[in-house]
């Protein structure tokens, strides 16, 4: 049956199936903060940096782009647009102590599985063992290049969203949603590319590769999905509002006023 699905999802269009994971990514983070709020967000925060890890190892081809780039790009976008929620119904506090419990996941992961790895497999395992060892042992330059750049850019992200949240006085939501997540954006690629195919690797690519395939290959991309995931910041809002986990969030602001419908041009 799976493999059905599959082979029927692998017929379609890669744009098409970009655009089932886009709506999957949506409807889970306005499922799980409506069933566990704070909670919920970073369960999301957690899976969507352990899972983007293992996306990252596959790369594709598609048609708005020239170069093939790594998937991984819409599940790990929408982690920038959970922490956002943090930050603005939750706090920055939350919002970052978010960051550290995905980073937290991340390792953990990864020594459970090096652990479940180092146990020799009996013989009807080995096709297990071998594709374990090839979904969860990356070569260490990806690995660290993915924590460093995950921790930079997701604490900028904080940062920029508050800064522009104390400029603009609490207005323009959608606007420090985008600024935010495409300057974290920015610095997540190049920090991570330059680190993983340059600075760690032992045979580092060439410089055009490095700038269009890795760092502008998914760039505006990414930016894509942070301007189109933006609404679902709004319906979060309005889910909150109509939800029991209203006052808990009240409180947790200090101010019920936060969760009071905006102006017109919020």
């Amino acid at each position: 049956m799976i493999e059905q699905i599959i082979a029927f999802l692998q017929s379609l269009p890669p744009e098409l199936v970009l655009c089932i994971e886009y709506l999957v990514c949506c409807l889970a983070i306005l499922i799980m903060t409506r069933l566990a709020g704070r909670a919920g967000l970073v369960a999301y925060i957690a899976l969507a940096v352990v899972i983007g890890n293992m996306q990252v190892l596959k790369t594709a081809h598609f048609a708005f782009l020239a170069h093939p780039v790594a998937l991984g790009t819409i599940l790990f976008s929408s982690s920038f647009v959970a922490v956002d929620i943090l930050s603005e119904f939750y706090g920055q506090d939350n919002a970052r102590q978010a960051i550290w419990i995905g980073f937290s996941a991340i390792l953990l992961t990864t020594l459970l599985m090096i652990l479940t790895i180092s146990i020799k497999p009996a013989d009807m395992s080995l096709e297990a063992h071998k594709a374990m060892s090839e979904l969860f042992l990356p070569l260490p330059s990806l690995f660290f290049a993915s924590l460093i750049s995950y921790l930079a850019s997701q604490h900028i992200d904080i940062s920029i969203f508050q800064a522009v949240r104390r400029i603009t006085s609490g207005k323009y939501l959608w606007l420090r949603t985008v600024i935010s997540g495409a300057i974290s954006a920015l610095i997540d690629n190049i920090i991570f590319s330059s680190l993983a195919f340059i600075i760690f690797a032992r045979n580092p690519v060439e410089m055009e590769r490095l700038i269009y395939t890795y760092i502008l290959g998914t760039l505006v991309f990414r930016v894509f999905i942070i301007i189109i995931q933006t609404p679902v910041i709004y319906l979060v809002r309005r889910s909150l509002l109509s939800s029991g986990l209203t006052q808990g969030l009240q409180e947790t602001l200090g101010d019920s006023r936060r969760l009071e419908p905006k102006e017109n041009n919020s």
